[in-house]
């Protein structure tokens, strides 16, 4: 089925574009990507050469989401270039002869807009924000995390493909270093189908890609994965915010905020030798692999 345009409203005071839904589409190759609801774009992805931008600029209106999205995340810049053209010609209904020129634009100067995309994160002020009226809305261009910076060859397995650009945008968008929403991810469910879609549900009773326990965290669909993705990093950032470090956060995601309180209460700094061996073993093997 084709995907729909994405529902887009403009920004007030701007020549940006705020996405009104979550919008969708599976490529060719059968990966899923989620452009989150509340994402600004300019709808600009390639330099501004006069020509090619003459071709592009309100042609490719969802390719140009998709594109400036995967770049914004820090995607592969080669993958996303494709998608421009895939999503431009499917979506878009462009002709070959433009998605051709635009390709070629982008491969050879593209380099200089992915890094721009890499260095800045335009958002909403709040989610709070979403709801209101144009004028309620603000474009807040910020400086992108400096702890994002992958520092280790640690890789998420192929099962995990359709869900790789809903991670990093949720790592980008809380802060969350590179790889670690991801990691985390992969030591809840292990990207199993049986685990993400609630077949298989914890002892405990958590749920989904991110072992959400439903009676604690009762807002969000546990067996809805881009969700659940986005809500453990809210979540993930927000226990960071509290105690300080991720190892702590890590902790506290396994083992639960009171524990983590109590147990810090009670044994200070040597709080973590007093927690469960799971939750030990939890915070050591996500932390080893990333920082």
């Amino acid at each position: 089925m084709q995907s729909q345009m994405p529902k887009l409203s403009p920004v007030a005071g701007s020549e940006c574009w705020r996405l009104l839904e979550d919008w969708f589409y599976t490529s060719l190759s059968g990966v899923r990507y989620c452009v989150p609801k509340g994402f600004i774009t300019d709808l600009d992805s390639v330099p501004r050469i006069p020509v090619i931008y003459a071709l592009y600029k309100g042609r490719v209106r969802a390719g140009a989401v998709l594109h400036d999205y995967l770049y914004r995340i820090g995607h592969d810049r080669k993958a996303a270039d494709k998608l421009l053209v895939e999503v431009g010609e499917i979506v878009d209904l462009v002709e070959q002869e433009y998605l051709d020129n635009i390709y070629a634009a982008v491969r050879a100067f593209g380099w200089t807009r992915y890094e721009e995309k890499q260095h800045e994160q335009i958002t909403t002020l709040d989610d709070a924000g979403r709801g209101g009226s144009d004028s309620d809305k603000k474009a807040l261009a910020v400086e992108a995390p400096q702890n994002t910076t992958p520092k280790t060859l640690w890789e998420l397995p192929s099962s995990a493909a359709p869900y790789i650009s809903e991670i990093q945008y949720a790592e980008y968008l809380n802060g969350i270093p590179s790889g670690l929403l991801g990691r985390l991810l992969y030591q809840e469910s292990r990207f199993r189908p049986d685990i993400i879609s609630g077949d298989t549900k914890s002892s405990a009773g958590a749920v989904g890609i991110a072992q959400i326990v439903p009676r604690w965290h009762p807002d969000v669909n546990p067996t809805d994965p881009y969700a659940s993705i986005r809500y453990a990093g809210s979540y993930l950032a927000k226990l960071k915010s509290q105690f300080g470090d991720w190892e702590t956060a890590l902790a506290a995601y396994n083992w639960g905020w009171g524990n983590v309180t109590n147990a810090k209460q009670e044994y200070g700094s040597n709080w973590l030798s007093h927690a469960p061996t799971e939750t030990q073993n939890y915070v050591s093997q996500i932390w080893g692999d990333i920082a």
